[in-house]
């Protein structure tokens, strides 16, 4: 038979964030760059699909000591792709909000698109606090644009999607 691909109207892409198995609780290391804090699954179908900011929440559990103002003693964060290149930051984290936010552009091609947040946590962390990080991309991924339709797009689920609490290790020196 024959097919026409010229024909095919995209009438708009849609794009669904889900944690990444793959990446699973883990032990993570004080003072070393690219440290897994969380993975994600970005699954979008119709067109590649550009994503302008992306908000990403952090949790901390301390197991002892003061309040940790954790955010603030996370450095160099990034979300990297499939093959480690880094699709965004890197940024640091900041004393006036336990979330980070990501500004570069980041263009998601038709398909499943695996990303890792990473970090490098300072010395304020102790042996045995925890990491997450979480992201509500409907509301966290902004100005989502169809490559193909230029239409805006608003990014799924509507709630949010959780990564895995990572434990911290410090080394014995």
């Amino acid at each position: 038979p024959y097919y026409d691909a010229s024909q095919i109207l995209v009438s708009a892409g849609t794009i669904m964030v889900n944690a990444d198995s793959l990446i699973a609780a883990q032990n993570i290391a004080i003072n070393l760059l690219n440290q897994p804090i969380a993975g994600f699954s970005v699954d979008v179908k119709g067109e590649a699909i550009s994503v302008s900011s992306m908000v990403f929440n952090l949790a901390a559990g301390e197991t002892s000591g003061t309040a940790l103002d954790f955010t603030a003693d996370l450095t160099n964060i990034v979300l990297v792709g499939p093959t480690g290149a880094v699709l965004a930051g890197p940024v640091d984290g900041s004393t006036t909000s336990n979330s980070i936010t990501f500004t570069d552009a980041v263009t998601f091609q038709p398909g499943i698109t695996k990303v890792q947040l990473k970090a490098k946590l300072g010395t304020d962390f102790a042996t045995n606090d925890t990491l997450a990080a979480s992201t509500t991309p409907s509301s966290g991924w902004t100005s989502a644009t169809g490559q193909s339709t230029g239409n805006s797009i608003t990014a799924a689920p509507t709630s949010a999607v959780s990564g895995p609490s990572m434990t911290v290790r410090r080394s014995s020196q």
